[in-house]
């Protein structure tokens, strides 16, 4: 996540409305209209992303499999899943297969690439229960196996641990799988989690019934950074101090519009298009955008209100 580049302005890449800022933002945070065709061509992007049916990683691009996508990198391959399979591609284009999984299992890769998290959906009839399952990111060897009850998701792993949450009862935990222990956290339910930010965003209740948006540390989850009944976070930056944010209630395509603020809150700037796909920091500053409009997309990089492409503008193919 970290990354070297320089950031390209000009008039036409952005619109912006000082006098105009994004529905609860305070006036001096600006709101940018995000326009991929405006905006100059940057760097690609330092770290690794899907693009269209691509990964790219600065000069490096591997294409996918059909009806593949990118869990992240494990040393020098990436590693993607879809239909049924889990992958690992080298920059060469080498494909290895590492393990068969159910096309519907949940699939996270854990920060230090070392591991990929399968959960499933069992006994739906009586509520469901989560069966984690882990495996070595390179052999697809099992390393560890766990039945939670209730349904469980998993928000975050890294160096042999994961943090999990689950809607009834609402509660986050720790699981050590190399130990097998496990601790809670909170009693309530994650919506992102970054272990080496050491930041946790909870929910006080379902968000469509009026639960609120809760930011902590993982380390001192009782104590709040930052609370909001408005925005949900999706992404933390590296170093924890900043995050993006979209409307708690948004759905269909993906938001129309993103909010970078520091983790207690300030907003910093408002980006607006007709649907953001994956959003992801760059670096402790900037911020990577799946920009759409109604016929293009791009993948825009925007610092505060200087924003630019770190790919090509292309058709999109997509529902929008």
């Amino acid at each position: 996540m970290r990354s070297r580049y320089l950031i390209l302005v000009a008039l036409a890449a952005v619109v912006l409305l000082p006098g105009s800022p994004a529905a609860g933002a305070p006036a001096g945070a600006p709101t940018v209209q995000v326009r991929p065709g405006a905006l100059p061509a940057g760097d690609r992007p330092a770290v690794p992303t899907q693009v269209g049916r691509s990964i790219i990683e600065g000069d490096t691009r591997v294409a996918l499999p059909a009806n593949s996508y990118l869990l992240g990198r494990s040393g020098t391959a990436y590693v993607v899943a879809g239909n049924g399979r889990v992958l690992r591609l080298e920059a060469d284009g080498t494909r290895t297969q590492v393990a068969r999984v159910s096309e519907d299992a949940e699939l996270v890769l854990s920060r230090d690439g070392a591991h990929v998290i399968v959960t499933r959906l069992t006994r739906a009839a009586r509520g469901g229960d989560g069966l984690v399952t882990v495996i070595d990111a390179s052999t697809g060897a099992r390393v560890a196996r766990r039945t939670f009850s209730h349904y469980a998701t998993v928000v975050d792993a890294d160096e042999g641990r994961l943090v999990l949450t689950t809607w009834t009862p609402g509660r986050t935990l720790w699981w050590d799988f190399v130990s097998g222990g496990t601790s809670r956290i909170v009693g309530r339910v994650a919506g992102h989690a970054d272990i080496r930010a050491d930041r946790l965003a909870t929910f006080t209740g379902d968000p469509y019934d009026g639960g609120c948006t809760v930011v902590t540390s993982l380390t001192r989850p009782r104590r709040t950074l930052w609370r909001s009944c408005r925005e949900a976070v999706v992404a933390f930056s590296p170093d924890g101090r900043r995050m993006a944010t979209m409307h708690i209630l948004a759905d269909g395509l993906g938001p129309s519009s993103v909010r970078a603020r520091t983790v207690r809150g300030r907003a910093i700037a408002s980006y607006e298009a007709y649907w953001f796909g994956s959003i992801e920091w760059e670096s402790d500053r900037v911020l990577l955008l799946d920009t759409h409009t109604k016929r293009r997309t791009a993948l825009v990089r925007c610092e505060v209100d200087e924003c630019q492409r770190a790919s090509a503008v292309r058709r999109d193919r997509g529902l929008g």
